[in-house]
């Protein structure tokens, strides 16, 4: 069984609601997105980059993906929650060349990178995404205007 967790910073308004506790704002409906993306990505937790921000000092992200989501112009960055930055391990830095090689459109040189990455950890989601990824646009690399982002549905 794997849970799904999505976290995002910004207002919203807590209160009775009458039956117990209830929140409403765009926050909790971006949490809820990004704990579906949870599952996609096959990680625990999903964060926003608001949240990335706010905890960058005592928590280690890795970047997952750029997508944009329903109801919004502007795509954003969304992370994995690592744990605290004491978490950080070698093959993050390998995996971090892979996703900036991808998001750079150096399909080959994100293929070398995530390769090594799952060489170490074959089962992390985030890395086979990328491969899969990098190797597709290698045959039939995306349109020039392509900004990068997937479209979350």
């Amino acid at each position: 069984l794997r849970l799904g967790a999505g976290i995002h910073t910004g207002p919203m308004a807590i209160g009775d609601a009458g039956n117990g506790f209830a929140a409403i704002g765009a926050p909790i409906d971006m949490s809820e997105l990004l704990a579906r993306l949870a599952r996609t990505y096959r990680v625990s937790i999903v964060c926003g980059p608001e949240t990335v921000f706010a905890a960058r000092e005592k928590y280690f992200f890795r970047p997952l993906d750029y997508v944009r989501v329903p109801h919004t112009q502007q795509p954003m960055e969304i992370y994995e929650l690592m744990g605290d930055r004491s978490i950080a391990t070698p093959y993050m830095d390998v995996y971090a060349r892979a996703y900036e090689a991808y998001r750079e459109r150096d399909y080959k040189s994100s293929v070398l990178a995530a390769t090594k990455v799952l060489e170490n950890l074959p089962h992390d989601g985030p890395t086979q995404l990328i491969k899969s990824r990098s190797e597709r646009f290698l045959k039939k690399p995306p349109k020039r205007e392509w900004d990068g982002a997937w479209l979350v549905k």
